[in-house]
């Protein structure tokens, strides 16, 4: 366990360095100094609540809780062959992007009322720069899959039957509930993408919503 939290920090920190080189590149002095300061972000994250578990993440989807929205931010491409039910995919070099009017695209899609926005990946790294990234721009309520797609493999759609002679009756009743999760995403088949809305199309129903929104002067 200890082993597995000192590799999240080293991804989370490495992930920190990394979005300030893209901050500073592509966002203008006159911004970044409105956005939360990294020393902020990394209390943040060593609050412990940076991550949501795939276990948590499967009983949402299966409860069809409304509050959970899911974003990829994978590639169109990696998106449109795997993703995760109802997720919308927000390539994580778009996620920055700006209209005509200086507004950010996604603005909208990151801001949602009373949602939580769980970012994934294959793995941590690039959800756990696109959580920086947003945190740093002042959204909220954001957090990470953890271990992304490869864990939600092992632990949701595979998930291992616990030793006997080692496990605890807590190891059987998680073991339980991620086989019950197994069936319901249907298996080895359940990160298959349903739908070919691919995110450009995203981008334009935004886009054209802000510019009606603007246009009608409110």
């Amino acid at each position: 366990m200890a082993q597995n939290k000192q590799i999240k920090v080293y991804v989370f920190l490495t992930a920190v360095f990394m979005v300030l080189g893209i901050i500073m590149i592509f966002i203008p002095d006159k911004e970044v100094e409105k956005e939360v300061s990294p020393h902020v972000v990394i209390k943040i994250y060593n609050h412990g609540n940076a991550y949501y578990t795939t276990d948590q993440v499967a009983k949402l989807i299966m409860d069809g809780n409304p509050i959970l929205q899911l974003v990829d931010v994978r590639s169109e491409e990696e998106f449109s062959k795997f993703s995760l039910k109802n997720a919308i995919n927000i390539p994580l070099e778009e996620l920055i992007d700006k209209d005509k009017k200086g507004n950010y695209v996604w603005r909208d899609y990151l801001k949602p009322e009373k949602k939580i926005t769980v970012f994934y990946s294959n793995g941590d790294m690039t959800a756990a720069k696109a959580w920086t990234l947003a945190t740093r721009l002042r959204f909220e309520n954001i957090f990470i899959l953890d271990g992304g797609l490869n864990n939600w493999i092992e632990t949701i759609i595979k998930p291992v039957e616990p030793q006997a002679t080692t496990a605890t009756p807590e190891d059987y009743n998680v073991y339980q509930f991620r086989k019950a999760a197994s069936m319901y995403f249907g298996g080895a088949t359940a990160n298959v993408a349903p739908t070919s809305v691919k995110s450009t199309v995203k981008k334009t129903v935004v886009k054209k919503k802000k510019d009606v929104e603007e246009e009608g002067g409110c």
